[in-house]
């Protein structure tokens, strides 16, 4: 037997011998029956899918006899155990209303608060799935939510040269190299309202013949998260180059590479705002002079396109909102997403004069527009 189910196993057998009084009253062999499986499918699990076994056998038990209290203590024991935290709360609940002068009573009552508390806390989690933005903007972010388990994914573009920190060479590179997308993944669990995990990146081969691979890495991350907002801190390695001494000085270094040797590490931190709503305006957007958000790309028949928005617009207002007074391009684009379906009101910066087709109010060189939001989600 597995040692992690032994006191679950333990406590299923005193509670099913305290049925025997409840069996005899009712006669239910059948029901005695799959309360014994239960137990044999507890004995011989050695994980939660085969556990789960065990759920059937005591829900099987509770079918046949809906009364017998222990049968539904059983069943939630094993459920809490597996995940199942709704169900088991509703099987401890029918456990004490059957039994409520139970010696254990109050004890089951207490894990019942116990539960409500745990799904609490994951169903906040939950919450978080979905597309997130780091404050500045700059750096798109992917959430995955399971129980109280967080996988949050991102490609950040590396950058190496003399004088970079991630990387660093023998003598001074005249322009940077670059490697796209490196996929950096954050393993967390949530404990309250922190997070505990690590942080991975797999190894990127060269981006070009000659060059040297980035190693993969695993680091210990933290974090914590509320009120939409989750603040990251780990750390990276530092690497040194090994190039060919029998190259020149100011060889490009993408043909002088020989091997990396990691020399330290350096802190990484990261702040993530979201989620993002699902439903935009169907246009590309990057920072504006003005302080607002600029249109960088209109997708063809969007709702941008159709409420008049051109490339090289800047939005300054939404729903009423100077976007210049907030903190970073990630809090901008919070507010210019939501639900699909939903209207939105822009205030626009336009340098060009306004055609005619267009359906804005003009005010001088600043349009005012209402433009509904679709589903981006698909676009991703």
């Amino acid at each position: 037997m597995h040692r992690a189910y032994f006191s679950l196993l333990l406590t299923i057998s005193l509670v099913l011998a305290l049925a025997a009084p409840a069996l005899a009253q009712s006669n239910p062999e059948d029901a005695h029956t799959y309360m014994v499986r239960g137990m044999a499918a507890v004995e011989m699990a050695k994980s939660n899918d085969e556990l789960a076994a065990a759920v059937k056998e005591f829900r099987k038990a509770t079918e046949i006899a809906p009364t017998l209290a222990p049968a539904w203590y059983n069943l939630g024991l094993a459920q809490a155990k597996i995940g199942q935290l709704k169900d088991a709360i509703e099987s401890y609940r029918k456990y004490v209303a059957l039994a409520p002068k139970a010696n254990d009573a109050q004890k089951v009552k207490d894990e019942i608060i116990k539960l409500e508390y745990r799904l609490e806390q994951i169903e906040q989690i939950n919450a978080f799935a979905g597309e997130w933005v780091a404050a500045d903007g700059t750096l798109r972010a992917s959430i995955v939510a399971e129980g109280n388990k967080l996988t949050i994914t991102m490609n950040t573009t590396v950058t190496f040269s003399g004088s970079t920190a991630a990387w660093i060479y023998d003598n001074p590179i005249p322009s940077p190299n670059v490697y796209d997308n490196k996929s950096l993944v954050f393993h967390l669990e949530s404990r309250g309202s922190k997070l505990l995990g690590t942080l991975e990146s797999p190894e990127i081969p060269p981006y070009t013949t000659g060059a040297c691979s980035l190693p993969p890495e695993k680091n210990q991350a933290e974090g914590t998260w509320e009120n939409g907002r989750i603040m990251l801190k780990s750390t990276v390695m530092k690497f040194k180059m090994i190039m060919n001494s029998n190259d020149s000085l100011f060889a490009d270094p993408k043909v002088r590479c020989d091997g990396v040797a990691a020399i330290g590490t350096m802190p990484f931190a990261l702040a993530l705002i979201g989620p993002l709503g699902t439903g935009g305006i169907g246009a590309g957007v990057s920072s504006g002079a003005a302080g607002g958000l600029m249109i960088t790309e209109v997708i063809a028949g969007a709702p941008a396109e159709q409420a008049g928005l051109r490339k090289g617009d800047e939005i300054v207002a939404v729903d009423g909102s100077e976007l210049s007074l907030l903190k970073g391009d990630g809090e901008k684009l919070m507010k210019l997403r939501g639900q699909p379906g939903s209207m939105v009101q822009l205030v626009v910066k336009r340098v060009n004069e306004k055609s005619d087709s267009s359906p804005a109010t003009e005010r001088g060189n600043t349009l005012t527009l209402s433009v509904a939001r679709v589903d981006i989600s698909a676009r991703k």
